[in-house]
């Protein structure tokens, strides 16, 4: 080995090296060993059992842990016959275990790994209807969405984190326009159905009652109205190529927020468009009530309005400014 140097200081894994500005150091070997106390992350099992609502052994279910705040990270086990299952592998501090099968729904949030747990399904509830459009005709392939009323009042991860990969309450009609929900928890809802070309509907609130099901909910669709106009900038002239988007407001605030926050792969808009050579835009078929409005082009700053109003008449020569 060639050069001079001396070790200074080692702080927070690094060494500083003093270097006598002459010849080249080489041949340098660094070997590397972990602190007494190294990594502190959690890892570990999770076991348990999963039994039915007449606590009987419940076999050959999936039971799913996610990390709080982390969906991505997750580990998943299926029962024995005697309901016995292991979750290995689990690096972070906390998960939330459930459980979703034919004979029911459960689950426990905030485990720790190194713990044992029961998880006692509920009863299987089933939320089931059609939808029809405006003329009766049964609607294949509509989108409906079961909304939870208490994730409606108030922000919630998990309900957020569900939204973004496609989950929680979200169906499809089939060819007869019948859907299905299953395992559906106690609580108040509403049903909705959207379809883009043929407009929407929605329920009143209901009740579900554990172990009680609820069928022939009856959705008529009916047309959305319009919203037109024109994006120019503070001089008055037109600009087109201009995004503009309308979403409608989850009715949570912080919800709104951090679905705006999200790459735009997760982004989900309810109309979309883009601003013509005169910077006109016109959306068809949007629902009334409180929208998420935005505009943007790569040349200006962009424009959003969360309290973005469409009235039951629709709206239209509204001006915008970038």
């Amino acid at each position: 080995m060639e050069g001079l140097f001396n070790p200074l200081e080692k702080k927070d894994g690094q060494v500083t090296i003093e270097v006598d500005g002459v010849k080249d150091l080489e041949n340098i070997e660094i070997i590397l060993t972990k602190d007494a106390e190294g990594d502190k992350t959690p890892q570990g099992t999770i076991q348990g059992q999963v039994i039915n609502a007449s606590n009987a052994p419940v076999p050959n279910v999936l039971v799913k842990a996610s990390a709080i705040m982390m969906p991505m990270i997750a580990g998943e086990a299926r029962t024995d016959e005697k309901g016995e299952f292991t979750l290995k592998d689990l690096k972070v501090a906390q998960y939330d275990v459930t459980v979703d099968g034919d004979q029911g729904k459960g689950g426990q949030k905030n485990v720790a790994p190194g713990s044992r747990i029961t998880i006692r399904l509920a009863p299987p509830t089933l939320v089931s209807g059609q939808v029809v459009d405006r003329d009766g005709q049964a609607v294949a392939d509509c989108p409906v969405k079961l909304k939870s009323q208490a994730e409606e009042k108030e922000f919630d991860m998990g309900a957020f984190q569900r939204s973004l990969m496609g989950m929680g309450g979200n169906n499809k009609t089939d060819e007869f326009g019948h859907f299905e929900f299953k395992n559906v928890d106690a609580g108040d809802y509403t049903i909705k159905a959207k379809s883009p070309a043929l407009g929407f509907a929605e329920t009143t609130v209901f009740t579900v009652v554990e172990g009680r099901d609820q069928t022939g909910h009856h959705l008529k669709l009916k047309g959305g109205v319009g919203v037109s106009g024109k994006v120019e900038d503070s001089a008055g002239t037109a600009i087109s190529g201009v995004k503009v988007t309308l979403s409608l407001s989850e009715g949570n605030s912080m919800m709104d927020q951090m679905s705006k926050m999200m790459p735009a792969m997760f982004q989900k808009n309810d109309a979309a468009t883009t601003t013509d050579a005169e910077g006109r835009f016109a959306l068809t078929n949007i629902e009334p009530g409180i929208h998420v409005f935005s505009a943007s082009h790569s040349g200006y700053a962009p424009v959003r309005d969360q309290g973005f109003e469409v009235p039951q008449n629709g709206l239209a020569n509204y001006r915008v400014v970038l």
